[in-house]
């Protein structure tokens, strides 16, 4: 028993902050949700404050998509707690997990309703501060539809109180894979932040995955300032993305908050208009665009064999890939970002080869083979090595993967990519390709085997 009137049953899940157990209400026979901040939090003034702050915010919106808060107290131990209406269904995130990209006209729908529990907390001042998957329930109705109920204000706060200066790392707030570049930066959440989270949650909703998904914290939050946002379409081209929701997307995802939309309202008419009244057709089969043999396939496959050197096969590859004088990091995204944000695949292609050459000079050869795998699912539409159609410069990509497993001491998974890299310069009439990949091949099948 709780407080004197609520009775703790089954325990639904934990969170950052606190546990979340279903409970009854003798009085007046109803279930809640109920939400126990963790004992050992509760002594920091902080967070408890934080955790009151949630309470306080949620209990002044009421709308359909915003699950009610019903009660707010403390435990005998002095352990807040918050009482809340109980949803009959799972997480957003838990519907990703398991079914993928939705499709694009359900997708919108849940957006939508997202959206307009956002305009109603930013029309009250409050602003959400995590609005990610995760904090998003949907209900199961009757008539087949879903509702949305958003959850978590647990960042919630004031619209314009600020989140620290510039430079205040250690107060930023937030799910890395969902933070504005500016919230990154110490400025705080804002209706912008808001606005830039739901962006990276229809992204998340339409190709299964969010756009910096991938790495540490830091390297997430990096990407996010930095790092240009792969259009939808081009990171799952076996999906008929409408061009008009791709756009709505991507201004919802722009890096300066002023070119986002500056409303919740104004993201929610946009999306409207941008939702086919049809679904597209999903799962095409595309054939890949494939330029004359004798001009852009076998020239750029001569230029990046020097350059980003897809050839070693031994375990010292990597040394040979990383040989000279590599190009700066920094320098390499930002031209890798060019060459995604303008859908340029033979540019994609080459950017990459060269990041992972600057990597592997640096002793970060984890990092240049998760950097290459991103660009083979980028190349393929997700389809990864296995694509039976892709761009001809994925096999100049396979090949350096098939080198640095090897230099890794991974000969399985060399020969693997490998005989994938020696399949697609087959697909793109590559000689060149055919030939160092096939060379490839036959000295892995040679090589002893050696422990990892």
């Amino acid at each position: 028993m709780l407080a004197g009137k609520y009775v703790l049953r089954a325990r639904l899940g934990d969170g950052g902050m606190g546990i979340v157990f279903c409970a009854e209400q003798p009085d007046l026979d109803r279930t809640v949700a109920i939400k126990v901040l963790h004992p050992a939090l509760a002594a920091d003034p902080t967070i408890a404050r934080s955790f009151r702050e949630e309470a306080r915010a949620a209990s002044r919106l009421h709308h359909p998509n915003v699950v009610t808060v019903i009660d707010f107290g403390e435990t005998e131990a002095g352990t807040p707690f918050l009482v809340m209406e109980h949803v009959h269904g799972g997480s957003l995130s838990g519907l990703i997990q398991e079914h993928g990209p939705l499709r694009i006209t359900r997708a919108a729908a849940l957006v939508r309703q997202i959206l307009a529990a956002l305009d109603l907390a930013h029309t009250s001042g409050i602003v959400h501060g995590d609005v990610k998957s995760d904090n998003v329930l949907i209900e199961p109705l009757r008539d087949g539809d879903e509702l949305v109920k958003m959850v978590d204000f647990g960042l919630a706060r004031r619209s314009g109180d600020a989140g620290g200066g510039p430079g205040a790392r250690g107060i930023v707030s937030g799910t890395p894979e969902y933070m504005a570049p500016e919230l990154i930066a110490g400025g705080g959440t804002s209706v912008a932040t808001d606005v830039y989270a739901t962006g990276v949650l229809l992204y998340e909703l339409v190709t299964g995955e969010t756009p910096f998904a991938g790495g540490d914290p830091d390297t997430v939050m990096a990407r996010h300032q930095h790092e240009a946002v792969v259009p939808p379409s081009l990171r799952r081209a076996n999906l008929d993305i409408p061009a008009d929701l791709e756009r709505v997307i991507l201004q919802a995802l722009a890096k300066d908050p002023g070119d986002r939309f500056p409303a919740a309202r104004a993201f929610a008419a946009a999306l409207r208009a941008a939702t086919p009244a049809q679904e597209p057709i999903r799962d095409r089969h595309r054939t890949a665009t494939t330029p004359p043999a004798a001009g852009a396939l076998e020239a750029p496959t001569r230029r990046w064999s020097v350059e980003a050197e897809a050839s070693p096969t031994t375990r010292f590859g990597a040394r040979r890939m990383a040989r000279g004088t590599p190009e700066p990091e920094a320098a390499v995204r930002e031209r890798l970002a060019h060459a995604i944000a303008h859908g340029d695949i033979d540019a994609i292609a080459a950017g990459y080869l060269t990041l992972s050459r600057a990597l592997v000079s640096a002793a970060r050869i984890g990092e240049a083979m998760h950097e290459l795998e991103e660009s083979v699912d980028l190349l393929t539409g997700g389809a990864g090595p296995e694509a039976t159609v892709a761009p001809g410069p994925t096999w100049q990509v396979l090949a350096a993967l098939a080198c640095l497993h090897d230099a890794n001491g991974d000969p399985a998974a060399a020969l693997r990519f490998a005989a994938a890299a020696h399949r697609h310069a087959l697909i793109c009439r590559s000689v060149i390709g055919a030939d160092r990949t096939r060379a490839i091949i036959d000295r892995l099948a040679r090589q002893p085997r050696r422990p990892r």
